[in-house]
């Protein structure tokens, strides 16, 4: 019996569910048809058949499998698969997620024991919140990729630290010009707006007032966060470091127009602040454009 799923369909599906649920698409001239109400209507219906599909591109990504297979097995158990980009992702001919584990895989120290330490929400209506853990892992890649490989960074030796649960941490250990390095990376995320608004993806975030103050404090509670885990870390490791360094990785969709006020909040804060564990802030909206804070 041939499959009642094929790629085609299934990425008109993600298309269409996209479309449907971005009005700002919609707005710049995207339009939701009756082939990607088809596509979304087959993938439901033949909801085993799509999730067969999935699981069999992994075989085309050596390092996306070897990393994430137990994750997006999980997920497919859960609600609003069609919104999550890393799931579609796995439809592209090109997939620069395996492309970057590929070329980080051996040389970060602990990389592969990272996706052991990682656990989904088990409840089928938690797909949204394993779609932030998905976005929080290839943040870390990205950022792992750009140390490494970006000439004007040049980092090496890095580790990824894997502790118990019950251990403080940081995210890697690293050095660069003789210093040992503590990084902690990462994001500004929806739920980090306590009071205030995320823009949706595709939306700039600065075409009103009141975004403006809402990143602030998501900036400063986020800095406030980072410095007293990197104490904890040095204290749990009797030691510090030569640098203890933040990286925050933005997202360029929504953050397109803002990378100015977002560098100018992070320098303020670590100039006024005078944070006793951070000692540089390095702000990266895209591999060739980032700020680095001292």
């Amino acid at each position: 019996m041939p499959p009642l799923m094929s790629k085609s369909v299934a990425k008109k599906a993600f298309e269409g569910a996209l479309i449907r649920q971005h009005p700002e698409l919609r707005a710049s001239g995207a339009v939701f048809t009756d082939e990607h109400a088809g596509a979304i209507n087959s993938v439901i219906a033949y909801y085993d058949d799509f999730c067969h599909l999935i699981l069999s591109t992994l075989e085309e990504w050596a390092f996306t499998k070897l990393y994430f297979q137990p994750l997006i097995e999980v997920r497919l158990l859960q609600n609003a698969i069609l919104a999550s980009g890393f799931i579609g992702g796995l439809l592209s001919d090109h997939n620069p997620t395996e492309e970057r584990l590929k070329r980080i895989h051996h040389k970060v120290k602990n990389l592969s024991s990272m996706s052991g330490e990682i656990n989904l929400p088990e409840d089928i209506e938690a797909g949204e919140e394993s779609d932030e853990v998905f976005l929080d892992i290839w943040n870390e890649l990205f950022v792992m990729d750009l140390l490494l490989h970006n000439s004007r960074l040049a980092f090496s030796d890095l580790e990824k630290v894997i502790r118990r649960k019950d251990l403080s941490k940081v995210d890697l250990l690293a050095k660069r010009d003789s210093q040992e390095y503590a990084i902690e990376i990462t994001r500004i995320r929806r739920r980090d707006f306590i009071g205030g608004t995320l823009p949706g993806m595709y939306e700039k975030a600065f075409n009103i007032p009141d975004n403006k103050s809402s990143l602030q404090n998501a900036m400063r509670n986020k800095l406030n966060s980072k410095n007293q885990q990197l104490k904890k870390f040095c204290a749990s490791e009797g030691r510090t470091y030569d640098k203890k360094v933040v990286i925050i990785k933005t997202s360029q969709e929504e953050y397109q127009d803002g990378s100015e006020v977002v560098r100018q909040e992070a320098e303020a804060l670590l100039h006024t602040h005078r944070y006793s564990y951070i000692d540089e802030i390095l702000l990266v909206y895209d591999t060739e454009n980032f700020d680095w804070i001292t």
